[in-house]
């Protein structure tokens, strides 16, 4: 399942009343609007949830037993879609990543007509611009180290 699909669901599952009232969205419902199994579902919200997009609550699990009683039987989770995931659904919508590609493509083509010493300066100029426009999560590891040449 392709999870940007997934979180433009949630965001208009949390523009629906429903979404109050249970308190987010649970893997049955994206089973089920999916066509997918639970499973599926729950390893997709989890990948999510640690992606930071979403947030989550535990929720006992009730169910109906022989005698209509009601039992507990584990937990549930509850996905709400944090202010990163809000931010990126925005973002995806709003037609950046087009803009940001074809940037990219203009800049690629020019470079080829360009000599190296300024093809070099020019690429470095590009990527420092998107370090600054895609940050990085705390806590995760950098690749690209500013080093000082002697």
């Amino acid at each position: 399942m392709d999870f940007r699909s997934l979180l433009e669901a949630l965001k208009q599952f949390d523009s629906t009343p429903d979404s109050a009232l249970f308190g987010g969205c649970n893997s049955r419902y994206i089973s089920s609007r999916f066509h997918v199994s639970v499973k599926h579902a729950s390893n997709d919200l989890r990948r999510l949830w640690r992606m930071g997009f979403l947030t989550r609550s535990r929720v006992e699990r009730s169910c109906l037993i022989r005698g209509n009683r009601i039992c507990k039987k584990g937990v549930q989770y509850r996905y709400r879609l944090s202010s990163q995931g809000m931010k990126y659904v925005e973002w995806l919508q709003g037609g950046r990543m087009i803009e940001d590609f074809a940037y990219a493509k203009l800049t690629s083509e020019v470079l080829s007509y360009l000599p190296d010493e300024l093809k070099d300066r020019l690429s470095m100029l590009s990527l420092a611009k998107a370090a600054r426009r895609y940050r990085a999560r705390a806590g995760t590891p950098t690749f690209w180290r500013a080093t000082s040449s002697p």
